[in-house]
């Protein structure tokens, strides 16, 4: 995945990334790697997980 360097919402340049951990829905005790680029402008966010193996669903 490429670096974010634009907002999405009001294409400032002024982003900063975060590396944060978001909480399973599945309630299993498991927290998964995601990196969080916050627009300091306006306080647009986008997350992204590190791996994408996280992001489907069991089914």
């Amino acid at each position: 995945m490429s670096k974010v360097t634009k907002c999405a919402k009001c294409n400032s340049e002024n982003i900063q990334m975060k590396e944060v951990s978001v909480p399973s829905i599945l309630e299993i005790g498991r927290n998964f790697p995601a990196d969080a680029y916050v627009c300091l402008k306006c306080g647009y966010a986008e997350f992204y997980f590190r791996e994408l193996d996280f992001t489907t669903r069991p089914h």
